[in-house]
């Protein structure tokens, strides 16, 4: 049985949770925002201004947005209406005949670079995946993709998934919002800023226009190359915490590539991560701090940190709170990678840290990350990871690692070369949201099926949690991953360390349990194949020191 079908049948071992929560909706017409939805409903959601009178806490959202860039990458979405039973079924065909495929090309190369490009010349083949699915079934997923990820408005006058971003982020409540995969950067600043959310210092003085920094900077970084294309980028992007923006760009990311691909538009922007916060409740009023993440690799993404101070007259007047975001590398093969992305963080943005802190991101890397998976034997690090990304923030104390080959001729696996011995990390000590000895709810649950343009990944489900918030200083309220609904703390799937171990070995899937299928994503509700993380804290000002 292929891994990908093997991996649907596992979904036996699932059970939802939900933890109850104050309702987002129902606020009055007095100063709340109006969106108006495609039945012509107007619904109503709570302002910054509401936010300040009933504050308690502090609400932070993780959301990898899913870059509009990487959208139309071949996810299976289940449509409105559309019958669960069928979509399952459909799942089931493609996971085993991808499945089928994978293993063929294994067999015959056992190389990954090989498998990739054996998939692709299947892939383009042409009649539905090869002749392998019914060319109306794929157009019927193709349709299914623009009707939940087309960014801007449908033709229809239904919203777009922008908008819906901004819906999501607006009746989550959240106070601070963290975020990935953004490549629509302006379009965001300029809608959530209507709704009472910035990513810009606080000071007086004309403002610079973020249109224009992105112009000048795409243009002078697509006319070099190599190391003064790097040295470059890092210049950019220090001009943007310079001039007080809390986005940090990529440098030649797969989402402005592919929109490329698409013939979107000349300038649309690298993919990145950014942090806003309702500007009655905070204010950040010195510059954001940037550090690049792989810096022994290649220096191609940042990590990002702001230092925001309670609003004059707000529920948190006066209190600082630290706030960092990033996305780590992404691959159970690129685990050793990420620990040194980690250690940069720490080195440059979270070593010395005083104030309450929180650390928010798509790191990649699950709680209970498997050292003994195929893909990390394969880059042979089973031996060689001393901890995983989840253990190194939480606990206390040392690594002993190698670094990690990042060049594809070389391989994943550690760097052992002459002069090259293994370097000590130093573990953060910080709280998680998340329980490893208890049961975890999933934020992503996706699968890809034919047309997208990562072969190597269609028909296996990803069902992981890998969107984490981390802690100190703070007291933690309450946590999930957020599927969309109105009362703003509702569930997903959900399962701990043990039923985990199990994945793999299920046989059979029970009629009765496609209502799980349900959940994934991207769907109506989630416009994104992640979920978004929503967690309160209570927020007593005091000093940690990392």
């Amino acid at each position: 049985m292929s891994h990908g079908s093997t991996l649907l049948l596992a979904l036996a071992l699932f059970a939802l949770c939900a933890e109850p929560g104050e309702g987002a909706a129902g606020c009055s017409r007095g100063g709340a925002a109006v969106i108006v939805q495609p039945d012509g409903a107007a619904v109503q959601i709570k302002t910054s201004e509401d936010a300040v009178k009933t504050k308690s806490g502090v609400k932070i959202l993780q959301f990898n947005m899913l870059a509009d860039g990487l959208a139309f990458d071949g996810l299976l979405c289940k449509g409105p209406g559309e019958d669960t039973g069928k979509f399952v079924e459909l799942m089931r065909n493609i996971a085993k005949h991808i499945g089928d495929l994978k293993e063929a090309a294994q067999k015959k190369a056992g190389d990954a670079k090989v498998e990739r490009k054996h998939l692709e010349s299947v892939r383009d083949a042409g009649g539905g995946f090869g002749g392998i699915f019914d060319t109306e079934v794929v157009a019927h997923q193709t349709e299914m993709e623009k009707l939940l990820l087309t960014w801007g408005p449908h033709d229809d006058g239904r919203l777009g998934r922008g908008m819906k971003i901004v819906d999501m982020i607006v009746k989550s409540g959240a106070d601070i919002v963290t975020l990935q995969e953004i490549d629509q950067y302006a379009f965001l600043a300029e809608e959530l800023e209507k709704q009472g959310y910035t990513s810009v210092i606080k000071k007086s003085g004309t403002q610079a226009d973020y249109g224009q920094l992105q112009e000048e900077r795409l243009k002078i970084l697509d006319s070099l190359k190599g190391t003064q294309q790097v040295t470059a980028y890092l210049a950019q992007v220090q001009r943007l915490a310079n001039e007080g923006f809390a986005f940090a760009p990529n440098l030649q990311s797969n989402s402005r590539k592919f929109a490329m691909k698409r013939k979107i538009k000349a300038n649309f922007d690298d993919q990145g991560v950014a942090i806003f916060w309702k500007a009655l409740v905070f204010e950040m009023t010195e510059k954001p701090s940037m550090t690049p993440i792989g810096t022994d690799a290649k220096n191609d993404a940042h990590a990002l940190k702001v230092v925001l101070t309670g609003a004059a007259g707000g529920p948190h007047d006066g209190k600082k709170l630290a706030v960092v975001t990033t996305h780590l590398s992404s691959g159970a093969e690129k685990e050793l990678r990420r620990h040194w992305e980690l250690n940069d963080i720490y080195q440059k943005l979270i070593v010395g840290e005083i104030r309450p802190l929180i650390f928010a991101g798509d790191l990649n890397s699950e709680i209970w990350f498997d050292k003994d998976a195929e893909k990390v034997k394969k880059g042979k690090l089973e031996h060689e990871l001393k901890t995983t990304c989840f253990d190194m923030i939480t606990s206390d104390g040392t690594a002993e690692e190698f670094h990690q080959h990042y060049d594809k001729k070389k391989g994943t696996g550690p760097i052992k070369a002459d002069g090259v011995g293994v370097e000590t990390i130093q573990k953060w000590n910080m709280k998680s949201v998340w329980d490893p000895k208890g049961e975890n709810p999933a934020t992503v649950f996706k699968m890809r099926g034919p047309g997208g343009n990562q072969p190597s990944k269609m028909g296996e489900l990803a069902l992981e949690t890998i969107d984490h918030i981390f802690y100190n200083g703070l007291t933690k309220k309450k946590v999930v991953v957020w599927g969309g609904g109105d009362d703003g703390w509702d569930s997903t799937p959900s399962w701990n360390s043990m039923n985990k171990e199990k994945l793999g070995k299920m046989k059979k899937l029970p009629d009765d349990h496609q209502e799980f299928f349900g959940n994934m994503i991207p769907s109506e509700k989630v416009p994104s194949d992640h979920f978004p993380v929503l967690a309160e804290f209570d927020f007593d000002e005091v000093r940690i020191g990392l």
